[in-house]
């Protein structure tokens, strides 16, 4: 799987209806308004490990290939 860098993150999540609920120093708090969910994404230069993607998948209710196939 390709590394995504934060900002990547987040503009795939607010493209599909998440909406930026808070930032707090190096994090960013987004917010699904349908499904009440919420996840985290940390704000850093570097591209997101894996696993950190994948967790934010697994809580968004995402796949690997909704994200690639953006």
């Amino acid at each position: 799987m390709k590394q995504y860098s934060p900002k990547e993150i987040i503009h795939f999540l607010l493209s599909h209806g998440w909406i930026i609920d808070r930032q707090k120093w190096s994090h960013c708090v987004l917010y699904h308004l349908e499904n009440k969910k919420r996840t985290i994404v940390a704000l850093h230069k570097k591209d997101l490990p894996v696993g950190t993607i994948i967790a934010i998948l697994r809580q968004t209710g995402y796949t690997k290939d909704d994200l690639e196939n953006k």
